[in-house]
């Protein structure tokens, strides 16, 4: 099932009132201009859409335009943002427009070459509320549809009783751990360790994107165990 269709997005620049909803409005066929997105010619030029909820995201299939100017969409960037940072001791909360420019990214994929039809397979672990397009060159960037479709994170993931809420920037745990992994972003440690039920707290390194996967009694509090360290956050269960 395609989890944009509909679904509210925004694009760095509208130009000619072509407007960002065009690539979610479930047209596939007319690979136009006039029903198709449009932003100003500039760099990093950008369009979004707000799933309206945390999705793991397998693959994103993009429409371009036939009509005219197919080398603009080449050398540029799919990408799933999770806008919420861990709050300590709080439940996520979904994020706004405002988050989106702050949160954590996910590449899905990096498209080189021009294309005007492109189905992407995501990275594994690719996991976000927004879903991004961008160039990496200065140019307009137009899309005539955009379908994702992925999977929608339980609860335990995002923050419902029992899941993954207390963190603390700063800080790691020490203990038992269950394995080291890598991961990209602090959210892509905690949804390593929140799909593994032994798991409990996760110790992510900025620098070194290394996750440590902690063992605990689901009944205890791993965090009681934290200790000061600036290269590190801790995120786990209460």
């Amino acid at each position: 099932q395609n989890i944009a269709l509909g679904k509210q997005t925004k694009q760095s620049a509208d130009k000619r009132q072509k407007g960002s909803y065009l690539a979610v409005d479930g047209s596939t066929n007319d690979q136009i201009g006039n029903r198709c997105t449009h932003t100003e010619q500039e760099f990093n030029s950008w369009w979004s859409v707000d799933l309206g909820a945390i999705y793991l995201i397998s693959h994103v299939i993009i429409w371009g335009r036939k009509d005219c100017c197919i080398e603009r969409l080449s050398s540029f960037t799919i990408d799933a943002i999770m806008p919420v940072k861990p709050r300590k001791c709080g439940p996520y909360q979904f994020g706004n427009w405002t988050d989106f420019f702050m949160g954590d990214i996910s590449e899905c994929h990096y498209q080189n070459e021009k294309v005007d039809f492109l189905n992407a397979t995501c990275q594994q672990n690719t996991v976000g509320q927004f879903v991004r397009i961008q160039l990496e060159k200065t140019d307009y960037l137009s899309l005539c549809e955009v379908e994702i479709f992925g999977r929608q994170l339980p609860s335990e993931y995002i923050g419902g009783k029992g899941s993954y809420k207390c963190g603390s920037s700063g800080h790691r745990i020490e203990g038992d751990f269950l394995e080291t992994a890598f991961a990209r972003s602090i959210i892509e440690c905690v949804y390593l360790c929140s799909v593994r039920h032994e798991c409990y707290a996760s110790n992510y390194n900025k620098a070194t994107q290394e996750c440590q996967q902690h063992v605990a009694e689901k009944k205890s509090n791993p965090l009681t165990n934290m200790i000061q360290d600036p290269d590190w956050d801790v995120f786990g269960s209460l």
